[in-house]
């Protein structure tokens, strides 16, 4: 009797844990506190050991990168589906037609995507780096791991056909940035050209399980069902909308990205989207990377990489 008390606690607990995790800005805040750095890469200490060949990029070369195009990029601001004030930072390329949307992950902020924003500016193009809703400068105060945010993915697509309707447009997320992106690709819209996805997962729950305790494993779906009860219809989440569907449905060429030390999103999960996916694709393990550091690892094949998979589709 006392065994089953205890595992009814856990389940509930876990449940509510699951349901606090949705709280974009509270975990922020609490990240910041514990000095919890893995959703922040753009700010991670130059590693003097590194499993690999090559170490990540230098702090204080990454910091002035970021800090060059927050003085430079123009603030935006937009009304998304359900009137979320959402926000933003554009700067226009030279090539008005060639146009990027930068995603970035939980608990970040469009800033960590700026190093990637440098790179696709020296090749001309127009780019787009919003904040999340619940994150940065944008309203709200739930994330929804990639369901909402997929529909505000579409109101900035408006935003941007607006200014310029000949705009061709790539998506280029991390973590839940790029399950933002592959979410709204599995819907294949006829603005979007291309999607580059940085460890994005294969659903909230797979992550979730990954996270859990492997000894009580066997309780992790009835946890996940107790706390989508709440979250679907409150929220607007879904812990089981799967990428795997998305990959399997789109015609967007797609080119997957993971870290090899990866352990919030596993190598296996990329490979599994990998695999769904029917149309172009191309896949890029930073062996040497965790979660969300593979543009910081060996930045000069990451970016070879990604601007030669853009190159065979004419882009």
């Amino acid at each position: 009797m006392k065994i089953i008390k205890i595992l009814i606690a856990i389940i509930i607990i876990s449940a509510i844990i699951i349901t606090t995790s949705h709280i974009a800005k509270l975990n922020t805040w609490l990240n910041a506190k514990l000095g919890n750095m893995d959703y922040r890469p753009d700010i991670k200490e130059n590693a003097k050991e590194h499993h690999g060949q090559k170490h990540f990029e230098d702090r204080k070369k990454v910091l002035d990168i970021v800090n060059h195009y927050a003085d430079i990029m123009d603030d935006v601001f937009i009304n998304s589906f359900d009137k979320t004030k959402l926000a933003g930072s554009y700067l226009l390329g030279n090539n008005h037609n060639m146009r990027v949307i930068l995603i970035h992950g939980y608990t970040a902020s469009n800033k960590t995507m700026f190093t990637i924003a440098d790179k696709y500016y020296k090749h001309g193009f127009s780019v787009l780096a919003p904040d999340l809703r619940g994150h940065g400068n944008s309203a709200g105060i739930f994330t929804t791991y990639g369901i909402k945010e997929k529909e505000d993915l579409k109101s900035w697509i408006k935003w941007i056909k607006t200014l310029h309707p000949q705009a061709k447009i790539i998506l280029h997320g991390e973590s839940l940035g790029a399950a933002s992106a592959m979410f709204l690709a599995g819907e294949n819209p006829k603005d979007i050209i291309a999607c580059i996805e940085d460890c994005g997962y294969t659903s909230y729950y797979d992550v979730y399980v990954n996270q859990f305790p492997k000894k009580l494993s066997f309780l992790t779906k009835i946890i996940a069902v107790l706390a989508n009860l709440f979250i679907k219809p409150i929220i607007g989440a879904d812990l089981f909308k799967s990428n795997i569907d998305s990959m399997k449905k789109t015609k967007i060429p797609v080119f997957f990205i993971n870290g090899g030390k990866d352990e919030i999103v596993p190598l296996q999960m990329c490979k599994s989207l990998y695999k769904s996916h029917q149309a172009k694709k191309e896949i890029y393990i930073a062996q040497g990377a965790g979660h969300a550091e593979s543009k910081l690892y060996d930045s000069d094949i990451y970016y070879k990489k990604i601007f030669g998979f853009l190159d065979e589709l004419m882009l």
